[in-house]
């Protein structure tokens, strides 16, 4: 999905995040980070679920298109917190590089993730 599909409102929030980055702590651009993995992935599920059809039961409401994008959000949350698709630590590799820029320092302490990666089993050919 291009950066350019990405509501206006998120990019200027990011922009304005990442030029405040320099007084923020390692923290904070974690948890930044964090949140605009989630509104990516939420945009990208909600433009997944539009090819999704209707529901033959419960059919087409207001309600339902209220609730689904709840749930959406809530997807793109828990995505994250089990260790999301790498935008986060992108975002909070770049956002630490540019405040070591803004204060002189050339070193990116490397990322810490509450989660191990994701790892796939062996499997026997």
């Amino acid at each position: 999905m291009p950066v350019s599909a990405l509501p206006e409102t998120t990019l200027q929030s990011l922009a304005k995040t990442y030029d405040a980055s320099a007084n923020m702590s390692t923290e904070k651009i974690r948890k930044v980070s964090e949140e605009f993995e989630a509104t990516f992935l939420t945009t990208m599920l909600n433009t997944m679920m539009e090819g999704v059809g209707d529901d033959t039961i419960t059919g087409q409401s207001f309600a339902k298109d209220n609730f689904k994008g709840f749930l959406v959000e809530e997807y793109a949350k828990e995505i994250v917190s089990a260790g999301g698709i790498g935008v986060a630590d992108q975002i909070y590799r770049e956002m630490i590089r540019a405040q070591e820029d803004a204060r002189g320092e050339t070193q990116v302490e490397p990322v810490q993730t509450e989660h191990p990666p994701n790892t796939f089993p062996e499997t026997e050919q």
